[in-house]
Formats: C-alpha cells, sequence, structure tokens
C-alpha cells in the first residue's frame, strides 16, 4: 500500500461552495469572539488571545467555522478569538504590509501572548511577524499554526498576478522573499504546525511547511484549498494541540475523529489501500525498519514501469532508483557520503530530495512533483502521485535511525552512558 490520489473526492468541491457562500456574508471589519469564561481579574500580561488571518481575495469568514468550534471552550485567560480585517486590499501590497498591519492590531488589544492561525497567504502574514516583528514589538507568540500555506511557493503564483501583486509575486516558488523568510523560521524558536491538504491545487505537499520540518506536518487526505477551513478533522487536529497547550479547557469532544498528530507524539500517516479504495489511518508506532523503506521503493518503482502515463516516467523512476540504491548500500553496511548531518531514514530522503547534485542541477522533488498525466490533472491536484508517496515514505520513516546511528545509540546504552 503507497500514499496516492487514485480518486477524485466531491470534498473539495462541496467545501469550495461553502467557503464561497461564507466570503458573500462576510464582514469588512474585525469580528470578536469573546471567551465567556474568561477572568476578567487577569492582568494583561497573564492573558492570552487567537488571532486568525485569511488568505489572498479572501474574507474573515473563512476562519468562522474554527472560532464558532472554540469559543466555548477557551480556557479562562483566553481573552478572545479574533478574525482581523485589512485595510489597502487588492492594491498590490506585500505581506510585509498586512504583517505590520496585523501586529499594530495586536498591540492596540493590549494582550502580548498570542497564538496564531492562517490560511493560505495568512499562514505567511503570521510567520512573518512571528519571525521578523514579534520580538522588537514586545509580544510573545505563543504557537503558529499554518494551514495551506505555500512556504515552497505556488506553481499558480506568477503571470499577471504578479505584475500587479507583490504578495503574489512574494509567494512565487524560489522568491527571495519565502527563502529569506524559511531561512528565519529556522533560526527561531517559535514552534510552528503545518496543515497540508491532499488534494489542494495551489498548495501542494512538499510546499505546506518548511523544508525539514515534514514531521509537524499533518495532512487532510479529502480536502482541497479551500474546503480544509471547514473540515472537521482540521477543527479537530487543532482542539486536540490547543488542549495540549491549556488554552481549550477540554480535550477534543468524543464524537470527533483525532488522529494523533502532535509534533511530539508517536506519528500516524494515511495510506491508501487499494482493496478497499479508501484512505486509512496506520499507526506510526509499528516496527518500521530500513529495510521496508527500500522495499516500499522497489515495489513503488516496478509498479510505475508497469503504469501508462501520458508522459515519460523515466526520471522519476531514475530518481526512485538512486535513492533505493544508496539506502541499499547503507543498509548493507557500506559507508554513507552523502548528507552526515541525517540521523534517520526520514531526514535522508528528505536531504536527497533536495539535493541538486543528483540531477545535474535541479532538485529530485521538483521531478517526482511533475504530473505524467497533464492535462487530466489538472482536474484532480497539482500533487503527483509519486510525490505523494515519497512524502509519505520520509514522513513515516522519520523515527527510523540510520544504521550508524543506531549502532552508536547501542553502544552508549552498553556503557550505562543512556
Amino acid at each position: 500500500m503507497f500514499p496516492r490520489e487514485t480518486r477524485m473526492s466531491l470534498t473539495p468541491i462541496k467545501g469550495a461552495v461553502t467557503h464561497s457562500m461564507s466570503w458573500l456574508t462576510s464582514s469588512f471589519v474585525d469580528v470578536v469572539y469573546r471567551n465567556p469564561r474568561y477572568n476578567a481579574d487577569l492582568s494583561p500580561d497573564e492573558s492570552l488571545s487567537i488571532w486568525c488571518v485569511h488568505g489572498t481575495a479572501d474574507r474573515n469568514s473563512s476562519f468562522r467555522g474554527v472560532a464558532e468550534s472554540l469559543q466555548n471552550d477557551l480556557a479562562e485567560n483566553v481573552y478572545a478569538i479574533y478574525l482581523p480585517a485589512f485595510d489597502s486590499r487588492y492594491t498590490g501590497k506585500g505581506i510585509e504590509h498586512f504583517a505590520m498591519q496585523l501586529t499594530d492590531k495586536i498591540l492596540a488589544s493590549k494582550i502580548p501572548n498570542v497564538v496564531l492561525m492562517g490560511h493560505s497567504r495568512g499562514g505567511l502574514v503570521i510567520s512573518y511577524l512571528a519571525a521578523f516583528l514579534a520580538a522588537e514589538c514586545g509580544l510573545n507568540v505563543k504557537v503558529v499554526y499554518a494551514i495551506g500555506t505555500p512556504f515552497g511557493g505556488s506553481d499558480k503564483a506568477g503571470g499577471f498576478l504578479s505584475w500587479i501583486s507583490q504578495s503574489v509575486r512574494q509567494m512565487e516558488i524560489n522568491s527571495d522573499f519565502l527563502e529569506e523568510l524559511v531561512r528565519k523560521i529556522k533560526s527561531t524558536q517559535t514552534p510552528h504546525v503545518f496543515f497540508a491538504a491532499l488534494q489542494d491545487a495551489l498548495v501542494p505537499l512538499y510546499s505546506a511547511h518548511v523544508p525539514g520540518q515534514h514531521d509537524k506536518c499533518i495532512v487532510l487526505p479529502d480536502d482541497g484549498h479551500l474546503s480544509m477551513m471547514n473540515s472537521p478533522e482540521l477543527i479537530s487536529q487543532l482542539r486536540y494541540h490547543l488542549s495540549l497547550m491549556n488554552i481549550i479547557v477540554l480535550p477534543a469532544r468524543p464524537d470527533e475523529c483525532i488522529i494523533d498528530a502532535s509534533v511530539n507524539s508517536e506519528k500516524s500517516y494515511s495510506v491508501f489501500d487499494e482493496e478497499d479504495e479508501e484512505y486509512v489511518i496506520v499507526s506510526g508506532s509499528e516496527a518500521l525498519t530500513m529495510r521496508d523503506a527500500c522495499n516500499e521503493l522497489s515495489a513503488y518503482t516496478e509498479k510505475m514501469k508497469l503504469k501508462k502515463h501520458m508522459w515519460s516516467a523515466a526520471a522519476k523512476i531514475q530518481i526512485l532508483e538512486i535513492l533505493q540504491a544508496r539506502l541499499g548500500r547503507i543498509y548493507q553496511g557500506g559507508e554513507r557520503e552523502e548528507y552526515p548531518e541525517a540521523v534517520s531514514v526520514g531526514d535522508y530522503i528528505a536531504a536527497f530530495l533536495q539535493d541538486t547534485a543528483v540531477m545535474g542541477g535541479a532538485k529530485p522533488i521538483d521531478a517526482l512533483n511533475a504530473p505524467l498525466n497533464f492535462p487530466v490533472s489538472l482536474l484532480t491536484s497539482s500533487n503527483a502521485d509519486t510525490q505523494i508517496f515519497i512524502m509519505g515514505l520520509m514522513s513515516r520513516y522519520q523515527n527510523v535511525l540510520l544504521p550508524a546511528v543506531s549502532r552508536g545509540m547501542e553502544m552508549k546504552r552498553t556503557n550505562g552512558s543512556c
């Protein structure tokens, strides 16, 4: 079984319709959901607020469902949930402009402790605020929740829109803005949690998180870019994480389906069950080994060779065979010459996907994400099956140590130092 997209779900379409109806009834001013259980005796420094930022061309109603689901369960130190509206929209302003606007609104609220949530471009706005503005303005960002956010850029950004909008230009693949933002995020201590929609045609899986932090990315298998904002699974995950931080007083309700994907927990992941034709959740506690990774790569590569595509799969097959050969060499006791910083199999795969030396200039991840069934793929998702497979492989082998690391840890245990 391999993580892949083999069917079209109606969820993104239904979600887009729901989202559009909500957009039509949205407010043009800030909306505040006050906590009915807020303890008014607390000082501003003892209080906390949640700020939710919408994406490009969207309105603050995009977070209406999230806010309503959290409002009555907020802890007594949470003052309110804010859904801000922004000035100077549709005038071509950059992401920094909206981040500074948001900073001014938070400062005006007099509550410096904040949880930030953002969808699409909104995720970049809050990440920029947390990385570049918060410290100098005296704000304490507890956590950043980036939902469908293009940290790796989007191939839909560009063209005419980039001419008239700086923020769209900043969301182009390999833009200077994104590269600088990612570097800054990696150097800060602010926790980030990422949400990606498997059927998102605007922000593919590999782009929806900061490179190297795929273990913090939660995948919503049935949703698209807009429908994810009304996803019960998104709300369940947010409730679960916020309960761990005591920001809501109760854990997620029993009737909500919780996938335990907290950053520090054992991971769960979705795979497509070909027999039942549905996604299933497999516990990350299963005893995976490096040999399993090699076997999965081998089986998937052979499957690609047999499957018919509209375009040649030769480049993808070559990349997967190179990766399989390297992992196989390491598994059999050979020297590891590449990526000395990699600790786990997942780390090694992540480094391999960004290594331009593999293909003589291009990143392997870019080749794996190339659609082999264009233009039919336009009707489904921008995520190629091979790219979905490799991202899933990387995620579930994140905790499987490379042999040299494993031997080192065993030696430490033998010596009584661990």
